[in-house]
């Protein structure tokens, strides 16, 4: 491991550590750490095999107050909000603007996530609640971590990168329809795939309406990463619906669009912000600046 890599190994265990011991004597509700080095664990078998600039905390809604009362009573930092701009950001978001506190090696910037789904989701929606209390404990450099079980970490991880590569903000600033997003999902699926119940799995993708959406992200993480395997397994997951949004982006049902690349134009082109401007409606633009003015840069 060469110095950059062991500075940056010391300064991840440092953000745990002091996040983990400020919770566990502030915090009287149950969270998970998501993504970050939980999912490296999870699907890499071992932390530090993936780069991240924060740490995702999830959290239920109701106790997003509680703790982020903890977090300013600690000195932790957050752009301040008017009323207007906090009613934006719970409608079109799933989480809060960024925390940052400054320790002895670098800033802990910290992402409190309350819901599993995107702020314009309009059908029911999953309680965290439900995937908290089935949490496990991971060991992350010598620390005990509590994240989401196997099953639950792959829902929202699939559902994550497929509110990041259909969101206008961040295609807007830059590319995330990437190879490397793809090889999260496939690497925790390779990985994981034999403790997953997928009749399980798909029935709680009916019941929150949810396949059109994990066959998107899960046909094209096949197709990315060249396994059939996969391809073969998400067959049940097919609708029309599904197979529609193959080839559009936007969350909320009225910015959809249709893309005017193919697939494989799309993965990793840095021109992709660009294509994306020149199809946004007034609309559109004014939503971006809102979310541009609540979180800051992507």
């Amino acid at each position: 491991m060469n110095t950059e890599a062991l500075l940056r190994k010391a300064a991840v265990k440092v953000q745990y550590q002091y996040l983990l011991s400020l919770l566990k004597e502030k915090a009287d509700f149950p969270y998970a750490i998501i993504k970050g080095e939980a999912l490296s664990c999870q699907a890499f078998g071992e932390p530090g095999q993936r780069q991240s600039s924060d740490i995702d905390l999830l959290i239920e809604k109701k106790n997003l107050k509680k703790l982020e009362s903890i977090l300013l009573e600690d000195g932790f930092e957050t752009e301040q909000l008017t009323r207007q701009e906090q009613v934006i950001a719970k409608a079109f978001s799933h989480q809060t603007a960024p925390y940052q506190k400054k320790l002895s090696l670098g800033n802990l910037l910290l992402d409190i996530n309350y819901e599993l789904l995107w702020g314009e989701w309009d059908g029911p929606r999953p309680l965290v609640a439900d995937f908290l209390k089935r949490c496990e404990m991971l060991q992350i450099y010598g620390l005990e971590v509590p994240a989401l079980s196997i099953s639950d970490a792959f829902l929202q991880l699939c559902l994550h990168h497929y509110k990041d590569m259909n969101s206008l903000y961040h295609l807007a600033e830059y590319n995330p329809i990437t190879y490397k997003a793809f090889l999260d999902i496939a690497a925790f699926w390779q990985r994981r795939k034999d403790e997953m119940d997928w009749s399980a799995l798909t029935c709680w993708m009916d019941t929150y309406r949810l396949k059109p959406y994990f066959y998107y992200i899960l046909y094209h993480t096949a197709a990315a990463c060249e396994m059939p395997e996969l391809a073969e397994q998400i067959a049940d997951l097919k609708t029309p619906e599904g197979e529609a949004l193959l080839d559009q982006f936007g969350l909320a049902k009225a910015e959809k669009k249709d893309w005017p690349l193919p697939f494989a134009e799309r993965l990793d082109n840095p021109e992709l912000p660009q294509v994306v401007r020149r199809l946004l409606t007034p609309e559109d633009q004014e939503k971006l600046k809102q979310n541009q003015k609540i979180f800051g840069g992507v």
